[in-house]
């Protein structure tokens, strides 16, 4: 005699298969260990931040000798580049020509020799202000181009 399958829907020939191997076995994860703030400094007196504050002093006085910082130089050392002999002669070329173009009333001409003469001038005009030096150098070298282009446009409209 056969018996009945245990379940209705399992035949015969599924209980003499071979089952399929177990999964692995997850291992156990354990929670992070618990971490305690770190203790915050303690607080510092108020005679304790001022010896501090006169210490620092101290090291800064050692610091200075005449009024000035040990690693400064004595005087500031200016790069004074004389003008040379080409840039010379162009800012008389460019003068006699601007004096020439008023003279004949040339408007052109002469809007062409100013832009000139004051892109030749930044190097001589520009240490007269001091600090300020780049600044005035930069702002004459605009001067100098915009009135080159207009100069320019002058002469063709």
């Amino acid at each position: 005699k056969i018996s009945p399958p245990a379940h209705p829907r399992q035949s015969a020939t599924a209980n003499t298969q071979p089952s399929a191997p177990a999964p692995p076995a997850l291992p156990k994860i354990e929670p992070p260990p618990k971490v305690e703030p770190p203790e915050p400094p303690p607080k510092e007196k108020f005679e304790d931040i001022v010896r501090r504050i006169e210490r620092n002093k101290k090291k800064a006085r050692r610091l200075v000798v005449d009024d000035r910082p040990v690693n400064q130089p004595e005087e500031p050392v200016e790069q004074k580049n004389p003008p040379r002999r080409v840039e010379s002669y162009g800012i008389v070329i460019s003068t006699i020509s601007l004096v020439y173009a008023f003279y004949v009333a040339d408007k052109a001409a002469f809007f062409l020799s100013m832009s000139l003469l004051s892109f030749l001038l930044r190097p001589i005009v520009g240490p007269m202000f001091g600090k300020h030096n780049h600044a005035v150098q930069n702002a004459l070298k605009g001067f100098g181009i915009a009135v080159f282009v207009g100069a320019i446009l002058f002469i063709f409209f």
